[in-house]
């Protein structure tokens, strides 16, 4: 891939990241997030002080679940993908990155750990859910929006050869 389009991928990223924080912003997700952290924290160190972290690391591994996506790589999904329909170029992407041994073993990690929050939390164990929800929507921008480029792959007019 030539310079001049891994930039035109960046600036394509960057524009979407900075359209949904804006959405984001104004649908009130950020503090919908900051609250249910805090509400978790408040509910496990009501009864286990020294467990009350774990959201921290809950969160981190979130985090390096969504940094399994990678505009880039869309991209060259999509360029490799351009005479099937989009739908299916997007399954295929989604397939590789969940295929991958650092995605099953986060996988696991993020469901032992999402178990362990809900125990914790007893009765209010729905707070779990919320979280892992709105912490999706605020930062897997990539992750759901990956279809984005995998069309802009598929429509790309670049030498496949160039690659």
């Amino acid at each position: 891939m030539n310079e001049r389009k891994q930039t035109a991928i960046e600036v394509f990223e960057s524009e979407l990241r900075d359209s949904l924080c804006r959405k984001n912003d104004g649908d009130f997700i950020f503090s919908d997030l900051t609250g249910l952290y805090v509400d978790i924290i408040g509910v496990i160190s009501a009864s286990d002080k020294a467990r009350a972290g774990i959201i921290h690391d809950y969160a981190k591994l979130l985090e390096q679940d969504l940094q399994l996506y990678s505009a880039k790589e869309a991209y060259i999904a999509g360029r490799g993908a351009k005479a099937k329909p989009e739908s299916e170029a997007v399954i295929g992407y989604m397939r590789h990155v969940s295929d991958t041994a650092k995605k099953q073993q986060l996988y696991s990690r993020i469901h032992a750990c999402f178990d362990e929050i809900a125990g914790l939390l007893g009765d209010k164990r729905g707070l779990i859910t919320e979280f892992t929800e709105a912490y999706r929507a605020v930062h897997g921008i990539m992750a759901s929006n990956i279809h984005e480029f995998i069309r802009l792959g598929q429509t790309s007019e670049e030498d496949m050869t160039a690659a």
